[in-house]
C-alpha cells in the first residue's frame, strides 16, 4: 500500500485560495504570525470570504502599514471582528485599499457596529469631521475617509447576516444623506 504524499498546501487549497503558492508565501511573513497555521482556527476565517486571496493579500498590507502589534492582538483574538474584516476586504478591493491607506481605519469593525447610527447621528459625525477638518481640501478627505469607514461597517453587517435586506438598504440611503448634507455644510465654509 503507498501512502499519498501531504502537501503544506492542503488546508490553504480548502480554503478555497486561488492561489495557493502565493497564500503559502504570504502566510510565511513574519508580520502575518498571528494568523497562525493555515488549518487554525484563524486562518480559517478566510474560507468565508467571497476572495480569500484579495483578503490575505489586503491583510499582509494592513499588517505591514502597523505601528504597534494592536491590529495584530485584535485580529488574532475576537473572532467578530476578524468575521466582518475578512467579509469586508475579500468582498470589496476599493475597501480594502481605504484600509491600506489609512491604516488606523480598522479600528471601524472592531468597534461596535451591530447597531447603526441613525440619519442624523450620521449627518453630526460627517459634518463635524469635514468642517474640523480646516478647509475645503482637507474636508473632502475627511468625507471620503469618514464615508468609506462608515460604508465598511455597513458592508459588514451585511456581509456576515447582521442585518436585513430592507436595514442595509436603509443605512445606505442615511449615508448618502449624510454625504450631501455634510457636503453642503463645507461648500457654504467656501
Amino acid at each position: 500500500m503507498t501512502t499519498r504524499p501531504v502537501s503544506s498546501l492542503g488546508p490553504i487549497i480548502r480554503a478555497g485560495f486561488s492561489d495557493p503558492e502565493q497564500a503559502a508565501t504570504l502566510l510565511a511573513d513574519p508580520a502575518l504570525s498571528f494568523l497562525g497555521p493555515a488549518d487554525g482556527e484563524v486562518f480559517s476565517t478566510f474560507t468565508r470570504a467571497a476572495d480569500p486571496d484579495l483578503a490575505l493579500l489586503s491583510v499582509q498590507e494592513i499588517a505591514h502599514n502597523q505601528t504597534d502589534d494592536q491590529f495584530a492582538r485584535i485580529f488574532g483574538t475576537d473572532e467578530v471582528f476578524r468575521q466582518r474584516f475578512i467579509a469586508v476586504l475579500g468582498a470589496s478591493e476599493a475597501l480594502g485599499s481605504h484600509f491600506r491607506r489609512h491604516s488606523d481605519q480598522w479600528k471601524a469593525l472592531a468597534a461596535d457596529c451591530d447597531q447603526p447610527p441613525t440619519r442624523d447621528q450620521l449627518i453630526a459625525e460627517f459634518t463635524q469631521a469635514v468642517l474640523g477638518a480646516g478647509d475645503w481640501s482637507q474636508g473632502s478627505i475627511a468625507l471620503r475617509v469618514i464615508y468609506r469607514s462608515r460604508l465598511a461597517q455597513t458592508a459588514a453587517r451585511d456581509l456576515v447576516g447582521a442585518a436585513p435586506y430592507e436595514q442595509v438598504t436603509g443605512e445606505l440611503a442615511d449615508l448618502a444623506d449624510a454625504v450631501l448634507e455634510s457636503s453642503l455644510a463645507l461648500a457654504r465654509t467656501e
